[in-house]
């Protein structure tokens, strides 16, 4: 693809990232922000040990296994690992993978909540 496309393609969407932004939707986040922060240091790390585990395991580097497991927007992802140098391929592959899985898991998980409920 070529570089200028994918520049534009890139400032796209981070425009659609933060013009969703609003006065409301900031206090909402400032509000939330210790809890969100101690969150989002527990997944980072739960995605570091998970990263780790899956370089170790299909000799992928360090970096491609952290951001294979990240949670996330795609768009945001990929560019991330283009952009670090990463293997794109993989982390492409990882990231659908994980769609799928919880796509498919995400309705009998909420089943099994459902009927694990005391009534």
């Amino acid at each position: 693809m070529p570089g200028l496309v994918e520049s534009a393609a890139f400032l796209v969407i981070g425009l659609q990232v933060g013009v969703s932004f609003t006065r409301d939707t900031l206090r909402v986040i400032g509000r939330a922000l210790p809890l969100a922060l101690a969150i989002m240091a527990a997944l980072v790390l739960a995605c570091a040990g998970l990263g780790a585990v899956l370089a170790g395991v299909t000799g992928a580097s360090a970096l491609d296994g952290y951001l294979a497991t990240t949670p996330g927007g795609l768009y945001a992802v990929l560019a991330t690992a283009r952009d670090a140098g990463a293997d794109t391929t993989f982390v492409l592959a990882v990231q659908v993978l994980r769609l799928f899985v919880m796509l498919f898991s995400a309705p009998l998980i909420a089943r099994w909540l459902r009927r694990s409920r005391p009534s």
